[in-house]
């Protein structure tokens, strides 16, 4: 059996968009997002290998205008917090629009792998 892996990141409209933590209307900041961490098979944790999952990991960061996300922490882990380090890399390896400043933005990434048959 061979296993697809499907990984995604859910942009969700800075209009529209609300915390997934507390219900409220927030900034996703995706607007300024130019290039978005790519996931490699290097980055897939070890304990998912070989096993069916279904995760979100929801991350707040801060732009300072570099270009690059900064003062990352995880806002909700996933079930089993396998995938919330490679969620902090990956938006670590994402870049931004230079010279924007935002506060307290989301970054929601969802990975799931299921057993073809």
């Amino acid at each position: 059996m061979k296993l697809l892996v499907a990984l995604s990141l859910m942009a969700a409209s800075a209009a529209g968009a609300t915390d997934p933590v507390e219900g409220a209307p927030v900034a996703t900041c995706t607007e300024y997002l130019v290039a978005d961490g790519e996931m490699t098979r290097r980055d897939l944790p070890q304990k998912a290998r070989g096993t069916e999952y279904s995760e979100l990991v929801t991350v707040r960061y801060d732009l300072d205008g570099s270009g690059s996300a900064v003062n990352a922490r995880i806002a909700k882990n996933s079930k089993r917090k396998v995938f919330d380090p490679v969620t902090l890399e990956l938006l670590s390896r994402a870049q931004f629009v230079p010279g924007i400043a935002a506060k307290d933005c989301l970054y929601v990434r969802t990975y799931s792998a299921m057993r073809r048959r």
